[in-house]
């Protein structure tokens, strides 16, 4: 994988957040690296009832619960990630020379429209280290809406399922890079992502005062072609310019969590996660060994997993933490990610 296949993989993780959909962004060589996803609103908003579990995750799959007219739900989400190795086309692991970290707070903020809909804006801020190299500056941002398009029955095969509809803005820096910085200082793609997913949802009452509940999460995103010049997060030299065109993305997230007490609740998610091949059209460049110093890469796929531990103080407060980390995957980085959210409903 090429140094700036790492760059990029690393800039997709963080950066870009949607509620909805855990989906995953391609590098120029075709990487999967599957992307947060912010749970939404119903959170630890769901025990409005006192006699109803407290919830705050999980980390990933997001709710199949639009956010309650008039109410708002403010969630910072923090990322500190590591990409250590990659999986070649043939999904053998090898590591990297060097590490590639990242560390992303980012803000959340969600507010119920109407008792149907719901609307959220995702602003990420990103901060990279390669070796002595530094940078930071804000991410891609995103913003969604949700919509209920059933509501479900609790012990019931009906489950709740939301539709999201989103847009991601290029707001990260991504082109005309300096070389200097071995990509640290790319924190977007250029593109603007048509986000759009379904999330179902359903809780089980399955014993006194314990209450399992599940999600999942599809969704898909559609990118438009970004206009390259120079070092970029895809690649090439001072030389390029041209268009990089990502591929589609799709993504299922399957989470489970479980309360143990009323406060303490576990959690996991299982995230799958591809996307279609890319390709760069335009004068390429060429690097030192006089090949092209940025071009398209084929289709893959990821597989991670995210447990957690959820503490919610009260019918409105609660935090969760876990790790985040890659399982196997084809093209894609392996990376390692310590994930910590702090949700506030009021």
């Amino acid at each position: 994988m090429k140094k700036q296949s790492i760059i990029f993989t690393i800039t997709a993780l963080i950066p870009l957040i949607w509620s909805g959909n855990a989906l995953a962004i391609g590098d120029a060589s075709s990487s999967v690296t599957p992307t947060p996803e912010v749970t939404a609103p119903d959170s630890v908003a769901s025990a409005a009832d006192e006699g109803l579990p407290w919830f705050t995750g999980p980390l990933l799959a997001g709710s199949g619960n639009t956010l309650p007219a008039g109410h708002i739900d403010v969630e910072p989400y923090f990322f500190y990630t590591k990409a250590y190795g990659s999986f070649d086309a043939n999904r053998k692991a090898t590591s990297f020379a060097n590490d590639f970290y990242s560390f992303s707070p980012t803000l959340v903020f969600s507010l119920g429209a109407t008792s149907f809909m719901d609307i959220q804006a995702v602003i990420p801020y990103v901060h990279n280290r390669i070796q002595d190299q530094t940078n930071n500056d804000i991410g891609d941002s995103t913003f969604t809406a949700g919509f209920q398009l059933l509501k479900g029955v609790t012990d019931t095969w009906r489950p709740s399922i939301r539709a999201i509809v989103g847009e991601t803005f290029p707001t990260g820096t991504f082109e005309n890079l300096n070389p200097n910085k071995n990509g640290t200082d790319a924190t977007g793609t250029g593109a603007y992502q048509t986000n759009v997913g379904l999330n179902f949802q359903q809780l089980w009452h399955v014993g006194a005062n314990r209450y399992f509940r599940d999600r999942l999460a599809l969704g898909n995103t559609f990118a438009s072609t970004s206009k390259v010049e120079g070092v970029n997060a895809f690649g090439g030299n001072a030389q390029t310019t041209g268009k990089q065109r990502l591929g589609n993305q799709f993504s299922a997230d399957l989470s489970m969590e479980f309360t143990l007490t009323k406060h303490w609740v576990p959690a996991l998610d299982i995230l799958y996660t591809a996307n279609g091949n890319s390709n760069f059209t335009g004068a390429a460049g060429t690097n030192s060994e006089g090949l092209p110093a940025i071009e398209g890469g084929p289709s893959g796929e990821a597989f991670s997993l995210a447990p957690a531990m959820e503490y919610n103080f009260n019918s409105h407060l609660g935090v969760i933490a876990g790790p985040w980390f890659s399982v196997a995957g084809r093209n894609t980085a392996q990376f390692t990610s310590a994930v910590l959210a702090i949700n506030y409903y009021q």
